[in-house]
């Protein structure tokens, strides 16, 4: 996959995560009223159509940081050891942790988590550092954190996965997915077996993902191969059937739960399958979707840059859109989408252009 190709893919994956969460309330009002012309149908529709995106980063990250050191192994410039471990997990830690840590205080003190020092000091340290290492830990200062324990997770077992080549391991991680998401569950309590609950961003649920890019980045050029000796046609019905299943799934759930949050997520073996049918879609159509990005020249250059400013625009995204939410907008499916993709996307550019040093601040922000 090019570099281009992989960039758009990226582009379009947090745009899907905008427009996952813009329609969020759409999903509530469909679950109740099940009126199939309307906007909540509509929002629904986009909601499930979105599913892709956090699947597809985790694995763009596995495939990224693999081609970037096997380059570098193959160079000479990087040896696999001790030194690289500690390089990685601290150009990780800057990169990823940083702003974690940084907007997760932030966070927290906007929502009054923390007490304040009106009592001994060993409890005012000793309450707020188990406040924050809850919400560092297992939970999200807000809702889309948990993105963040999702990446560090699995950054935590790449050292270890980086150098392994193995499709047994990736057979084993499957079934391991397979059995940990929806609707494994049901089989498994009608033969008696309780399966074990985790928190939705365990790297149980994850490193599946993130393994499969690692996997795909050792095996481009024959994984490659493979999909263009197959005709285009059957990646375009993989990806049409496979999100036709994801959204029967959504919608035949809706009419037996009422809470949506358990029936949508992306731990469904449905979203598997949709998953890796837009992978290799783009893998499949890579040349024509370079030749018609690539120009011109601009365009390609717009697009690097969409993919690079993303992950700052996945940091600030939920409170623009609370933002909007408080006003008209928030019964204007469409212009609400709008609004948050131009808002979301126009701010990060300009802090982009204006926030130039220094560089710790430029990470606090999540810019390239």
């Amino acid at each position: 996959m090019s570099r281009l190709s992989g960039d758009f893919l990226r582009l379009l994956a947090i745009v899907a995560v905008l427009i996952a969460h813009a329609t969020s309330a759409c999903e509530w009002r469909f679950c109740s009223d099940h009126q199939f012309v309307s906007e909540s149908f509509v929002g629904a529709f986009l909601n499930q159509l979105a599913r892709f995106c956090v699947p597809i980063f985790v694995i763009l990250s596995g495939y990224g940081l693999t081609l970037k050191y096997n380059r570098l192994f193959e160079k000479g410039t990087v040896k696999f050891g001790f030194p690289f471990v500690w390089q990685f997990f601290k150009d990780r830690a800057a990169r990823i942790g940083l702003p974690f840590l940084v907007w997760t205080l932030v966070f927290l003190f906007l929502a009054n988590k923390f007490i304040s020092f009106n009592t001994d000091w060993l409890t005012f340290i000793s309450h707020n550092l188990q406040v924050l290492g809850r919400y560092l830990c297992l939970e999200g200062a807000d809702y889309h954190f948990y993105f963040f324990l999702i990446i560090i997770e699995c950054y935590l077992v790449f050292p270890l996965l980086v150098k392994i080549k193995s499709y047994s391991l990736w057979i084993f991680l499957l079934l391991m997915q397979i059995f940990f998401t929806s609707p494994s569950h049901i089989l498994l309590n009608s033969l008696g077996i309780h399966r074990p609950d985790f928190p939705s961003s365990f790297i149980i649920y994850w490193v599946f993902y993130f393994y499969t890019g690692v996997l795909f980045a050792h095996h481009l050029a024959a994984i490659k191969n493979f999909v263009m000796a197959r005709s285009p046609l059957w990646f375009i019905l993989a990806i049409a059937a496979s999100f036709g299943l994801v959204l029967f799934e959504y919608i035949y759930w809706s009419y037996h739960q009422n809470d949506p949050g358990n029936y949508n997520h992306f731990h469904r073996q449905s979203i598997i399958l949709y998953t890796f049918a837009t992978l290799f879609f783009f893998v499949r159509f890579d040349g024509a979707i370079e030749k018609i990005l690539g120009t011109p020249e601009a365009r390609g250059k717009a697009i690097t840059l969409g993919a690079e400013l993303s992950f700052a625009v996945y940091i600030f995204h939920t409170t623009i859109l609370r933002l909007l939410n408080k006003t008209f907008l928030s019964h204007e499916l469409f212009m609400l989408m709008a609004s948050l993709l131009v808002i979301s996307f126009g701010l990060i550019y300009l802090v982009n252009r204006v926030v130039l040093k220094p560089a710790v601040l430029r990470k606090i922000l999540g810019l390239p």
